[in-house]
């Protein structure tokens, strides 16, 4: 069998079978159409993705949680006990009214999150509601919760809600930074000082709002409305 010799980078000369070589040149233009990963639990197991098509939907089917890192809100308790655990991703799996619910501290509803600890989780609605919200206080960030950072929230109805809050107050979110608030509804009231609106109070340019409707009754005394609902929303304000 015939040989061939090659001169390495390091300047020694081996001798390597053209039958091998065929099947290193074959591999690496196999393998350079990968992009190589880590793997999720293992170092030296890599996971080895298509460049040209595959990267792409990997990553977003990735930005989802896994299915085992899921919770499920079947009741007021379960969404209350969201408040422990702010970076969670959930679901909600039934519509849920909050009328007469009072929670751990026998108040009306309370903020989950707050500006030092905000929601960065996501809450997947699945077109469920969550109704007879109550929030009366006299503090900053008042809505179903109080503050959002990076977090997402999708399909969900929020019907007859009633929220009085001071600064940064909505039926969502009283602010919301850096955030996805998406195919969401609210109807009912919000009061309060200064930065108020219908889903949120306060957002900044990093939050986006996506098929957003409202019929939410906006009432501020020399409050200054938020641009959340002069923006994105149409709201009945009567």
């Amino acid at each position: 069998m015939s040989k061939l010799k090659i001169r390495t980078c390091t300047g020694r000369q081996s001798t390597l079978f053209p039958g091998v070589l065929l099947i290193v040149i074959g591999l690496a233009l196999v393998l350079q159409q990968y992009i190589v990963l880590p793997g999720n639990s293992a170092d030296r197991k890599p996971f080895l993705i298509p460049a040209s098509t595959a990267f792409t939907e990997y990553r977003n089917s990735h930005s989802q949680p896994p299915a085992d890192h899921l919770i499920y809100i079947n009741t007021p308790q379960d969404l209350d006990h969201v408040r422990s655990g702010l970076s969670g991703h959930y679901i909600l799996n039934a519509d849920l009214n909050l009328t007469g619910y009072h929670g751990d501290l026998n108040l009306d509803w309370l903020p989950i999150g707050d500006e030092d600890h905000p929601f960065t989780g996501t809450l997947e609605g699945r077109g469920h509601s969550i109704s007879g919200m109550t929030i009366v206080t006299l503090d900053n960030n008042a809505g179903l919760f109080g503050s959002l950072h990076g977090a997402s929230i999708t399909n969900l109805k929020l019907d007859a809600v009633s929220v009085h809050g001071q600064q940064h107050v909505g039926a969502l979110a009283g602010s919301a930074y850096s955030s996805l608030i998406k195919n969401i509804s609210a109807a009912g009231n919000v009061i309060g000082v200064s930065k108020i609106g219908d889903i949120a109070g306060e957002t900044d340019r990093e939050t986006r709002l996506t098929n957003c409707t409202s019929r939410v009754r906006i009432d501020h005394s020399s409050g200054q409305r938020s641009s959340t609902s002069s923006r994105w929303l149409t709201v009945n304000a009567t």
